[in-house]
């Protein structure tokens, strides 16, 4: 080809088999050079590709949704948006005959569905059922998980038995009954099993009519089960029959069951159990089967769920169909909200259907309203955009699921309501706007993309967060990097005190029962309840709850205990905006507090506190505009140790030892309180021996006009005000905890760590804030402090749905001891868990916060590597310098438990 054709020049699109839509960069001879986000790339010997038609113009390329989406990388390219952009390649599904040994009237169904073989996975659940296995599930979303529980289940009920199965969310039980029952509907009516969504939606004497003596499929709720399982203790014979019959309790996306909520499930199932004994069912051949992400252990949850450690086997490898998917990150974005309402709208009008995934319901009000301005300023309809969240009626969820699966709807903002498994096939695009907290929900999310056709992933990182930033800089390893563990501890003394009640109100065990299916935990408890007269022996020596008791059941909490969370209500609209435990939010929100909140972007915005209804779960709080003051509450924290509950662990240091030790405390909270402050910013003199020092100078005076001195510009905080209330506000939990003792020659090795980082700083012109509060501390509270704050930050990047709100620390000194203590304690009444996956993660956790803190930008400590605005010690005694270095000097290997 002697002469270049006019389309191919500098700075045009065109396209390629190989590489989609490009932008050429320059010609040089036979090389055609273009950048793909921050990647440059060579096409060799563009004449022969222009000749086996591999490179041509966009107005001849095929028409295909991929093309779109390598339009819109090169538009947001254009835009100096985009750094990074790879196409996943379509992975062809792994299928294989329905095997034989299927039930004709089953296998008939299937065909009836369009499935004529079953995946590679689905083959493998088949027969690990047929070896009497317990089975995890770990494939991705949209991968048939459904039909690899269902297989087994029906099978289950033709025998003549009956199934549970968990859905942790009530929208997702209804959804996933549509598709049962799509399937059940297709047998024979002769040997059909019934199918009961058991919800909150039916009034309870109605429920109780649901039950039948034939073989049934019970879809639940673990919240709803909990109330259900009172049914036994009235002789309701349908509903005894049904338990007795159960021979398979599935558990979908068994990922969201951890902290609280996977503790009550574990005890929630050992009460099943034990009904299913005391029916008159055999529990030696009773089997799980967990439907679920891919997590770091599968295996550990599974066990502690069934409270068995039977064979189990895992299946992670996917033979399902995945259709090619282009993934897209932008560099961080200052305005992450205007910049995924913008992509939004291009989406919409290109007619590609999808989603955006928020982390709060303001966000998705906010950003739902902005796409709707900008389609309408485009002449677009701005009809076809949702908001979805979890807070919405049963009815308008069902519509807009519904809506969106006809076509009427084109986009979806959602928080992460919509990343379980909802039923959502026609989606195409999905926008993840800011890392969403851990690998696992980002996996969950960008999974929704691209289930039938060519998918598309935007992930939008905010400049604000650490974590989007270093994301941004390497994104393939959203989708390379090992996921989060979760975590449970089904335990907790006081857990296991309501389960416990509740199981003797239900089936009145013996105390032989007790101890099988609560472990000695549970015999120590049982018995220390008959002491408090809570437990009474019945006839055959069996444990019932004493009647003055009431109705136990409707004190557990299945997911947290929400009695003790404090909603945060902005007056101005009377929006909830957020919510913390009650610990957490005395601290913040007392009365007259200053309270500082984060908007889309990241940006401060601030609040007042006019009152705060510790009863009533709410706390009110007025806009105002910004402000140099800020607000610290006065009041006292005591601890008092209940009991240890597991031996101690050692880290050792190069000289001393920091030793953790796993307890139950009772924690008394007083807020007596607050002090005002004013912090401002001015250039001043820094000689301490000039009166100028710390006065607010001209800026444009380079030297103190007394001393001669360079000025310099500091943050001047000053007390303004201090008020005491005439009453405390006060409260008092039970509560997990982990003491932290320091000895002798750990306290020396961390003297000589500060003393080292002080020397530097004595050699500085210019100390800042930050730097003094080391000359001011104790130097083992400095060490022992910032590494508590840091490892508490690095909680979520270890454990999936850990928050380090549900965990908070305070330096702890017994004047009788040599030794120096601290206190890791959970935020919530009975715990959070989050001590015990700091306890039992512990090197891994140490291993993550250097990651977060080497990794900050920042230099003397922010919120997102050492600074916790809740913290009970007010920040004091802190240094992210200090921290990091005591962090790199761990020797891991010998954490040991002693």
């Amino acid at each position: 080809m002697k002469n270049r054709p006019e389309w191919l020049q500098p700075s045009r699109s065109i396209y390629s088999k190989q590489h989609g839509i490009i932008q050429i960069s320059t010609i040089i001879g036979n090389n055609l050079y273009f950048r793909k986000g921050n990647i440059s790339q060579i096409i060799f010997n563009w004449e022969e590709e222009i000749e086996q038609g591999n490179l041509t113009t966009v107005e001849d390329a095929p028409s295909l949704k991929n093309l779109i989406y390598q339009e819109i990388a090169t538009e947001l390219e254009g835009r100096n948006k985009l750094a990074y952009c790879d196409v996943i390649p379509e992975q062809a599904a792994k299928s294989q005959p329905i095997p034989e040994n299927i039930h004709s009237a089953v296998n008939n169904a299937l065909i009836q569905l369009g499935i004529n073989q079953l995946y590679f996975h689905q083959i493998q659940a088949w027969s690990a059922y047929n070896q009497s296995s317990d089975i995890i599930l770990e494939t991705p979303t949209s991968s048939g998980k459904s039909i690899s529980f269902l297989l087994p289940v029906i099978h289950e009920c033709l025998k003549g038995n009956s199934c549970i199965i968990f859905f942790n969310l009530k929208a997702l039980a209804f959804d996933q009954e549509e598709k049962i029952k799509e399937f059940i509907n297709l047998l024979p009516e002769s040997i059909r099993p019934a199918i009961l969504n058991i919800n909150g939606d039916t009034p309870a004497q109605e429920r109780k009519k649901l039950y039948t003596h034939k073989p049934s499929i019970l879809c639940v709720t673990p919240d709803v089960w909990n109330h259900e399982l009172t049914n036994y203790q009235f002789d309701n014979y349908n509903f005894i029959e049904t338990l007795r019959k159960i021979s398979i309790i599935v558990v979908d996306e068994a990922h969201f069951y951890s902290g609280i909520f996977g503790a009550n499930f574990a005890l929630l199932n050992r009460r099943t159990q034990l009904m299913i004994e005391t029916a008159g069912g055999n529990l030696s051949k009773l089997k799980y089967i967990y439907a679920s992400a891919t997590i770091n252990n599968s295996q550990e949850i599974a066990q502690k769920i069934s409270n068995r450690r039977e064979n189990i086997t895992v299946i992670n490898q996917n033979g399902a169909r995945k259709a090619e998917t282009t993934f897209i990150s932008l560099k961080p974005q200052n305005s992450i909200l205007y910049t995924t309402a913008q992509i939004a709208a291009l989406l919409v009008s290109k007619d590609v259907v999808g989603i955006c995934f928020c982390d709060s319901r303001e966000m998705v009000k906010t950003l739902t309203q902005t796409i709707r301005k900008i389609l309408s300023e485009n002449g677009l309809s701005q009809n076809t955009i949702s908001a979805f969240y979890a807070n919405l009626k049963n009815n308008q969820r069902r519509k807009i699921i519904a809506d969106i699966k006809s076509g009427e709807v084109k986009f979806i903002v959602s928080t992460s309501a919509l990343e379980a498994g909802l039923d959502l096939g026609c989606i195409d695009a999905v926008l993840i706007c800011g890392y969403p907290g851990s690998i696992l929900s980002f996996r969950q999310r960008a999974g929704r993309a691209g289930r039938k056709e060519e998918g598309l992933v935007v992930f939008i990182p905010s400049r604000q967060s650490i974590l989007d930033s270093y994301y941004s800089k390497h994104p393939n390893r959203l989708l390379t990097d090992p996921p989060e563990v979760i975590n449970f501890n089904p335990n907790f003394e006081n857990l296991l005190t309501w389960h416990i009640l509740a199981c003797c109100k239900e089936s009145r065990p013996t105390i032989n029962q007790i101890i099988t299916h609560f472990g000695q935990s549970g015999l120590a408890i049982a018995n220390q309840l008959i002491n408090e007269n809570k437990l009474v022996y019945s006839f055959n020596g069996k444990l019932a709850c004493a009647r003055h008791l009431g109705y136990i059941h409707g004190d557990i909490k299945i997911r947290g205990s929400r009695n003790n969370n404090i909603n945060y209500i902005n007056t101005s609209n009377g929006e909830e905006f957020e919510q913390s435990a009650i610990n957490t939010a005395l601290r913040e929100v007392y009365p007259d507090a200053i309270y500082t909140a984060q908007d889309f972007d990241g940006n401060p915005v601030w609040y007042k506190s006019s009152e705060l209804k510790i009863k009533e779960g709410q706390a009110f709080l007025k806009p105002i505009g910004q402000t140099n003051l800020f607000t610290r509450p006065q009041g006292v924290i005591k601890f008092e140790e209940v009991k240890t509950t597991s031996k101690a662990k050692s880290i050792k240091l190069p000289r001393g030892v920091i030793e953790l030790t796993p307890k139950i405390c009772k924690i008394s909270e007083s807020i007596t309180g607050y002090k005002i402050y004013n912090r401002e910013s001015r250039w001043t003199c820094p000689n301490q021996d000039c009166r100028n020092h710390n006065q607010s100078l001209a800026s444009k005076l380079q030297n103190c006009l007394i001393c001669n001195s360079q000025l310099t510009e500091r943050d001047i905080i000053q007390l303004v005000e201090e008020v005491s209330y005439k009453e405390s506000f006060t409260i008092s939990y039970s509560t997990s905890c982990l003491q932290v003792t320091i000895d002798r020659q750990a306290r020396s090795f961390f003297k000589s760590k500060v003393e080292k980082i002080r020397s530097e700083i004595k050699n500085q012109k210019y100390v800042s804030r930050e730097e003094r509060e080391l000359f001011e501390y104790n130097e083992t509270d400095i060490c022992i402090h910032s590494l508590a704050h840091q490892l508490m930050l690095a909680l979520p990047l270890v454990e999936h749905g850990a928050s380090s709100k549900d965990i908070d620390f305070i330096l702890h000194q017994e004047p009788t001891q040599s030794n120096s203590f601290g206190y890791f304690f959970d935020t919530v009444e009975g715990g959070t868990g989050m001590c015990d996956t700091l306890f039992q993660y512990l090197e891994k956790v140490v291993s993550r916060a250097r990651f977060l803190v080497e990794h900050c930008p920042c230099k003397h400590g922010c919120s997102n590597c050492t600074v916790i605005y809740r913290c009970p010690d007010d920040n004091t005694a802190i240094s992210k310098q200090v921290g990091l270095s005591i962090l790199q000097d761990f020797i891991q290997e010998e954490v040991q438990t002693l």
